[in-house]
């Protein structure tokens, strides 16, 4: 059954390598896939040929939701009041080059922040802002703790410390729910994800 609602934010679905998991079919071509999240609470995964797709937030989209055993697949996703056979009467938002790293890094923020949220026991919750309205600066905050080059580490590049630290956050907000970790507040987020960065980078290469 078609869909309709607001599309509210997509973010790279990684793998366990800390890429962007992809979908080459035989002879198509190479499909890049989102986490994306709908106003109506609709989320799941979705594919597109790009690694950042022409999606606009904010806009309304049809689609179909399909359930599985390793979640919901959003599928035939178009804009409303976009023409798809010619022109468009909307020209979708793309970010400029120099600001794609910052794009990603907000849209893994805005993924962190959502699911430590889902997954933390709201009674524990220590922010002093209500979750529903401290959502975006949550977001935004673990954002610019990836993007922050002012603290990078000499010798390796801002790309690959980029990398890091949004496995890093991953992997703290995973272990929101481990009672010995106390993560209960998103500064504790913070603080477990560079740790994890310090482990991370003592790694052998």
């Amino acid at each position: 059954m078609e869909k309709k609602s607001k599309l509210i934010s997509f973010t790279p679905k990684m793998g366990k390598d800390g890429q962007q998991r992809t979908y080459t079919p035989s002879g198509g071509k190479t499909l890049y896939y989102q986490v994306v999240v709908f106003e109506n609470n609709d989320t799941g995964e979705a594919g597109s040929t790009s690694p950042v797709p022409k999606w606009s937030l904010n806009a309304e989209y049809t689609y179909n939701i399909e359930s599985g055993q390793y979640g919901n697949a959003i599928k035939g996703m178009k804009e409303v009041g976009k023409e798809y056979n010619g022109g468009d009467k909307k020209k979708a938002w793309e970010p400029e080059d120099p600001n794609k790293d910052f794009f990603i890094a907000k849209m893994v923020g805005m993924e962190a922040a959502t699911d430590f949220f889902l997954k933390l026991d709201q009674t524990q919750f220590t922010d002093a802002i209500p979750v529903k309205t401290n959502l975006i600066s949550v977001a935004n905050l673990f954002a610019e703790y990836i993007f922050d080059i002012s603290s990078m580490p000499s010798g390796i590049s801002p790309k690959q410390v980029r990398i890091t630290r949004q496995n890093a956050l991953k992997r703290a907000v995973e272990q929101a729910d481990i009672p010995i970790f106390q993560i209960v507040s998103s500064m504790k987020v913070l603080e477990r994800s560079k740790e994890i960065e310090k482990y991370l980078n003592q790694l052998p290469s």
